[in-house]
């Protein structure tokens, strides 16, 4: 990994807020002010990259939706197609949303935000066209609405252990379920 010297200093400012904002247990918590003393940046060079804190905190909701989507694609290319692909990626998205709470907290702020909205319904989609393909694999009946429909409640799910602010194993298994049981006839 590369040291933060030799790191632009967009990029040290958004890692600066990722440790910042996980240590803390929130992203909406931080200041400019705050960014810049942990990163020994001058408080004119934020604004260099970032119009304002909104934008940064936008910036911010990326680098976690980046770093989720990557560990969802590494959970799903060691498991095996179908189903249990589907559980994998599903399984990925949750813990991810556990393990960095500032992702979900950005994801509910940001969900009437033009822009923020545009962010997580990108994520979604991806998460939509995963669970489609692997369904059309498994000759699933109505792989796109079942596609769509699960990845509702997948976020769902996700909102809920958030607020509770611990995993929820039967909610969890009441999403896959639908999956364990036999297909619906078209």
């Amino acid at each position: 990994m590369q040291d933060a010297q030799s790191l632009p200093s967009r990029q040290i400012l958004i890692e600066a807020g990722k440790v910042l904002s996980v240590r803390e247990g929130s992203a909406m918590q931080l200041s400019i002010e705050q960014l810049c003393l942990a990163t020994n940046l001058p408080e004119p060079l934020f604004y260099t990259y970032f119009s304002d804190l909104r934008a940064y905190r936008m910036a911010l909701l990326q680098h976690y939706r980046d770093l989720a989507r990557a560990e969802a694609i590494g959970g799903m290319m060691a498991s095996a197609s179908g189903l249990p692909r589907i559980f994998a990626a599903w399984t990925q998205y949750w813990d991810a949303n556990l393990q960095w709470r500032p992702l979900r907290e950005l994801a509910i702020h940001f969900r009437t935000d033009v822009e923020g909205f545009e962010i997580l319904r990108m994520r979604l989609a991806g998460v939509v066209l995963i669970c489609q393909y692997e369904l059309k694999y498994i000759q699933w009946p109505n792989p796109a609405e079942t596609a769509r429909l699960t990845a509702h409640m997948v976020v769902e799910t996700a909102v809920a252990e958030f607020e509770a602010g611990r995993a929820l194993p039967a909610m969890r298994e009441t999403v896959l379920a639908y999956f364990r049981a036999p297909p619906p006839h078209a």
